[in-house]
């Protein structure tokens, strides 16, 4: 009996390990160097010179309410927003592949490593 649960117990603890290997297996690098912030014609925002769809979460401080879109390879995301004013507003945005999400939940508090880019991307 002794050993049947001990066999249990390393059989779960096998499954819990490879289960977060394969887990971490799953994520990538996320797209924020092929998805450079600039100005064009007074308003931030950047071209997707990623060879992939990207998917990015954006919002301003005050809103509370990300704005999520997918931006094809070669299309402007376009915050709406001169650069003065978001600097003044506060804001964040992740930009993973298609399909994926970061794996740091996307919430102000979490607004440090966002910012600094210390996230990766995971499968939705």
């Amino acid at each position: 009996m002794k050993r049947t649960l001990r066999l249990a117990a390393v059989f779960i603890a096998t499954s819990t390990v490879f289960g977060i290997s394969r887990a971490n297996a799953q994520t990538v690098p996320n797209l924020e160097r092929c998805t450079q912030w600039s100005v064009k014609d007074g308003v931030f925002g950047f071209v997707n010179e990623c060879d992939q769809s990207v998917d990015v979460l954006f919002m301003l401080q005050n809103m509370r309410i990300p704005t999520a879109r997918e931006v094809a390879k070669g299309e402007r995301f376009s915050t709406g927003l001169s650069q003065t004013r978001l600097e003044s507003t506060g804001w964040m945005s992740t930009r993973c592949p298609a399909g994926y999400r970061p794996t740091v939940p996307f919430k102000f508090e979490n607004k440090e490593l966002i910012v600094a880019s210390r996230y990766n991307c995971a499968p939705k």
